[in-house]
């Protein structure tokens, strides 16, 4: 199995690669160094990126190189480097990129640790011209520290709650609230830029964007010699990690080494002591080959071989997208920049696929939690929580019905079963979801202390596994309109076929719906009780 690819890049196409942990950072990162780094909505180290942002690489991660009073970037994007030659190179989960001219290579490995909230690079600037190289190294990685919400709602405002210090190879930046949808909040999140090299002596700081720009650009600087010590504070400005170290003459052949951290914490003590410790050569190998392992004896639960061997080693990629999925949801790569972070209804389901596929253990649990997410009258909650089970009334009081929710759970359960041969499944009990809405969200009630339909005695109500198919699949089906195909609702899975609420009909969900029944049928024969437990409603 080969998951490396290496590529000569002679554009930018847009390319970006996810990186993260099962702590739960989140990034993306291009060759040019775009792209995002966060935790969820509210936490993000780093500008949130979308699509377009991929060919504005500025307000990302960077480093300025002073070569003979010439500046270059590590992003590349100078007008001195636009016929640079660039190699790519992607892994489980990493990236490389070597950056090549006349006078110098800079090879840049970056990736997550999988014990820490941190993203690290190594950068190896190597002069390989027939002369000496003057050179001087910045950082230079613009902290942006809080919610995405805050990008066009309250940017300034927000920067006036910043308190930006210098520590020890670092800018750190804690703000004193958070301002979002959630409320004014205090903030214990500490976000940061972390440096060191043993080839360089630091020299000082520049903790503050409107400094370091000086009147000038992120692309034209002007402020790279506005130098502070460690332990100046700054209250009230946008944020910068960059970290200035002392001139250096290089011979020809002879190289320098950075490392560099970004991260997000929720004290001052592990922000500093976690960063610091990756920033060293052995440290940071020794997470490189962790996080590699990691991701390699992931993929190996289930592989694919066919006589292509090229796309054989793809499909090795294609078994890490659910996982994927769940750390990223729909909100936080540049292509799926939508929502609030978690996956919708279907992602559940179809993400359970791949698992089942690989005799996952906790395959069993999730599919129950997850019927905890279907209401009394056949619909589905659509906010999805963090944890497994978790669903919330739709904070936005959209009262949406996608008509083809209820169909997809079954083909989850049916390969379960197919896979495992263990019925018992249907028999398990859980809970009904319930909020303010009802009769497919045609109707709404009071909101409730708690998201869990309750019977006539107040207490919350357990319907079998079972009971909740039937549910979903008998009123998909029977909720038909003129012509006597299921109703559109607001959606069906191809969500280009909208905006028909009143007339709308789905053929090819009027046959899933009807193939679905014939499957529970046969399961039902097959069940050693000759009796089905329905809640009395249900009954037809």
């Amino acid at each position: 199995m080969t998951t490396k690819k290496i590529i000569k890049l002679t554009t930018n196409e847009g390319f970006y690669l996810p990186l993260f942990n099962l702590k739960g950072l989140k990034a993306s990162i291009t060759p040019f160094f775009g792209g995002d780094l966060k935790l969820d909505q509210h936490h993000y180290v780093l500008e949130p990126t979308t699509e377009i942002d991929l060919f504005s690489n500025i307000f990302s991660r960077n480093v300025i190189f002073n070569v003979n009073s010439n500046l270059y970037f590590l992003n590349g994007q100078t007008a001195l480097q636009q016929e640079d030659e660039l190699i790519y190179e992607t892994d489980l989960l990493y990236q490389r990129v070597i950056r090549s001219n006349s006078l110098f290579t800079i090879d840049t490995t970056s990736y997550i640790p999988q014990d820490t909230n941190i993203e690290v690079h190594q950068i190896k600037f190597t002069n390989i011209s027939d002369s000496k190289l003057d050179l001087q190294v910045t950082t230079a990685v613009p902290l942006y520290g809080r919610s995405a919400d805050n990008l066009r709602d309250h940017r300034h405002v927000t920067s006036l709650l910043n308190q930006i210090e210098t520590v020890d190879h670092g800018v750190i930046v804690k703000p004193t609230l958070s301002f979002d949808e959630r409320g004014h909040q205090e903030n214990h999140h500490v976000y940061s830029v972390y440096a060191d090299s043993k080839e360089l002596s630091l020299e000082g700081y520049i903790p503050v964007l409107d400094d370091f720009i000086h009147g000038g650009s992120l692309h034209f600087p002007k402020g790279l010699s506005h130098v502070v010590d460690q332990g100046t504070k700054v209250n009230g400005y946008e944020a910068i990690g960059a970290i200035s170290f002392s001139n250096k003459t290089l011979e020809p052949n002879e190289s320098i080494t950075l490392y560099m951290s970004i991260g997000v914490h929720e004290d001052m003590e592990a922000s500093r002591n976690e960063s610091l410790a990756y920033l060293n050569p052995e440290a940071f190998q020794s997470g490189l080959e962790k996080t590699n392992n990691f991701f390699k004896n992931y993929v190996k639960g289930l592989q694919f071989t066919i006589n292509d061997q090229e796309t054989t080693n793809e499909l090795s990629w294609v078994v890490l997208q659910p996982m994927l999925r769940r750390y990223f949801g729909n909100s936080y790569l540049p292509h799926h920049d939508y929502g609030h972070g978690g996956r919708g209804w279907r992602d559940l389901w179809q993400d359970l696929l791949a698992l089942i596929m690989m005799n996952d253990s906790s395959v069993y649990d999730l599919l129950i939690n997850n019927f905890q997410g279907v209401r009394i009258d056949g619909s589905n909650a659509t906010i999805i929580g963090d944890k497994p089970g978790e669903f919330k009334a739709d904070r936005n009081m959209i009262t949406r019905v996608w008509s083809d929710h209820g169909a997809w759970p079954l083909l989850t359960v049916k390969m379960y079963i197919d896979e495992t041969g263990d019925l018992s499944l249907l028999e398990k009990k859980q809970f009904y979801f319930m909020d303010q809405f009802t009769h497919y969200t045609k109707k709404t009630r009071s909101k409730t202390k708690i998201n869990l339909q309750t019977d006539k005695k107040d207490e919350p109500y357990q319907g079998t596994i079972l009971e909740h198919l039937l549910l979903q699949n008998l009123v998909g089906h029977h909720n038909i309109g003129d012509h006597g195909f299921v109703r559109l609702e607001d959606a069906d899975w191809n969500d280009g076929l909208d905006m028909a609420h009143h007339k709308g009909e789905t053929i090819a969900f009027t046959h899933m719906f009807a193939n679905n029944l014939r499957i529970l049928a046969s399961l039902i024969k097959e069940l050693p009780s000759e009796e089905v437990l329905v809640f009395e409603e249900l009954k037809m």
